[in-house]
């Protein structure tokens, strides 16, 4: 009996715990600043982890990090500091959403993501991991036509025109009828 009250009392403080976490969820997708969405995002993170929180998580810190990109150069050595952190932490959280589960497309979506901005950024390197990121995308998820714009952007953008056509010509194919692929 001591054992089952034991059990219980664990389960229980187990499942408070993710109750709690979901709380601090909403409060990181309704928070008006991004230091309050930090703090929300992290605390929901700290009491229960998984690829949607995580997601977010790097979705937060890029926004911080277009946030100090947008102030250009007139940035102190304090927000230049700040912008590498958010960056890191971009990174690091789309990196831990893919460790955690792998199997799920939006995960290596957004770590596609990450890498492009970084890219953008002139970042050494970046557009190759942005591109890999997005093919595993695609490898889980072969019929979607925004990975294969995803990684025609990637391509384009690393000054690869003949094979960001194949890609888009490749969406424009798994879906004719959509404008926004037509556009592209």
């Amino acid at each position: 009996l001591i054992l089952l009250m034991i059990f219980s009392a664990a389960a229980t403080f187990k499942f408070a715990e993710r109750f709690t976490s979901v709380t601090y969820f909403g409060k990181a997708l309704s928070a008006t600043t991004v230091p309050e969405a930090e703090t929300s995002i992290g605390k929901a993170i700290s009491l229960y982890t998984n690829d949607l929180y995580l997601r977010t998580y790097s979705q937060v810190y890029l926004v911080k990090l277009d946030s100090l990109v947008k102030k250009g150069s007139a940035l102190s050595e304090e927000e230049k500091a700040d912008l590498q952190r958010s960056f890191d932490q971009a990174v690091n959280g789309a990196q831990a959403a893919v460790q955690y589960n792998p199997s799920n497309y939006l995960n290596y979506k957004l770590l596609g993501a990450v890498y492009q901005t970084a890219g953008a950024l002139k970042v050494e390197g970046a557009y190759a991991k942005a591109l890999e990121a997005y093919e595993n995308a695609s490898k889980l998820n072969p019929i979607n036509p925004g990975l294969k714009i995803a990684i025609a952007s990637v391509l384009y953008a690393d000054g690869k025109t003949k094979e960001a056509i194949t890609y888009a010509e490749a969406a424009l194919a798994l879906a004719p009828n959509d404008k926004s692929i037509q556009e592209y």
